[in-house]
């Protein structure tokens, strides 16, 4: 099934250091499909399952200070507030039809656990969450291509009045400021 190999390669590229046999348990999970205008997630609600898009566009909605995304094929819902046992802090819509494999919340956080990525899982949302916020990369970027972005993105602060050089093949990206 070609939806199954979509999901299979997502969560390669999603967990590049977790060995197969551990993504395989997770691609046991049911496939599921979503009208448009269906909510996957509604905020404050408790996660019951992460969600992985394999098809399809998916809104996230914010706040009205924070705006909303539109979120691809790639993109993983719920996983941070399924690892913390946290209420979702987004409203996630499906745009049209959405195929994704539904993994519930004990099954990703024991894969989670096992696999020993809870920590970079967390960071990695928080720098993820930081880049998507920004108007480049609010639309149509997949968590995978965000993740590799992440890892490979450096902090750094800069003491007011500091003139900075322009950057020769890099993207900045400020955060603060």
């Amino acid at each position: 099934d070609i939806f199954r190999r979509r999901a299979s390669e997502f969560l390669r590229d999603y967990f590049p250091d977790v060995p197969t046999h551990r993504i395989r348990h997770l691609m046991n999970c049911d496939l599921v499909v979503f009208n448009p205008e269906v909510l996957l997630l509604k905020a404050g609600d408790a996660v019951d399952a992460v969600y992985l898009i394999l098809s399809g566009t998916v809104e996230m909605l914010g706040t009205a200070a924070r705006g909303g995304s539109q979120l691809s094929a790639g993109s993983l819902i719920g996983e941070s507030p399924a690892l913390m046992e946290l209420g979702s802090e987004f409203t996630y819509r499906a745009v049209g039809f959405v195929r994704a494999l539904k993994v519930p919340v004990d099954i990703y956080r024991d894969f989670v656990t096992r696999s020993t990525l809870y920590r970079r899982i967390v960071q990695g949302n928080e720098r993820r969450e930081a880049l998507r916020r920004s108007t480049l990369f609010s639309e149509g970027v997949s968590d995978v291509t965000l993740n590799r972005l992440v890892a490979k993105a450096r902090r750094a602060g800069y003491a007011k009045g500091r003139s900075l050089a322009p950057p020769v093949n890099k993207v900045v990206v400020i955060q603060s400021g």
